[in-house]
């Protein structure tokens, strides 16, 4: 898990003691939306994993995994049945569509990710966003909430400059951007 430099001592070795590592960082500069927050935690986790994992689950600290099935081995199969057609990723990305608004062209979701260690450091590993609040143009329709590249649009233009995908801010381009993931 990663935490921040000022979390509670104890607090670190209660989860110490469960045998789950914990990655200590230095907070940054939140970002709107606490998003270089989430940038800086994914990415120091990702190079901790890089070194051991071939594949990275990501969910937010608000979410939680609890089936019974093998869900992970799941993802991989459909990884395999459905390969991407692209140069950039080694294998599809699987995210989740909660809350994901069915109207928002190129709408990911930071809620859940699966992919290659590498397919994800494409997606997290990237600079921090150094817009300010004042910075921040609101799109009053909905659809072009991600082209306004605040939170959740931000990790989307970063990633689409990461893999070469020019956004045309169509439905069709959009759902185009999906089948390429």
């Amino acid at each position: 898990v990663s935490l921040w430099d000022d979390v509670d001592d104890d607090y670190v070795k209660k989860v110490e003691a469960l045998n789950v590592k914990v990655l200590i960082s230095k907070k940054p500069t939140p970002g709107i939306n606490n998003i270089n927050l989430q940038i800086k935690s994914t990415e120091v986790a990702i190079k901790f994993l890089k070194k051991s994992c071939d594949y990275i689950l990501k969910t937010r600290s608000d979410q939680r995994c609890d089936c019974d099935i093998d869900f992970i081995g799941h993802f991989k199969n459909l990884q395999s049945l459905f390969p991407v057609q692209n140069k950039f990723l080694d294998k599809r990305l699987i995210i989740s569509n909660l809350k994901m608004s069915p109207d928002r062209l190129y709408g990911i979701t930071d809620f859940f990710m699966f992919g290659t260690t590498k397919d994800m450091a494409l997606y997290w590993c990237i600079p921090f966003d150094s817009k300010s609040e004042s910075d921040f143009v609101v799109e009053h329709d909905k659809r072009f909430f991600i082209r306004s590249e605040v939170s959740e649009g931000y990790l989307v233009s970063r990633f689409c400059n990461n893999v070469a995908y020019e956004c045309k801010w169509t439905e069709e381009d959009s759902n185009r951007f999906f089948s390429r993931l």
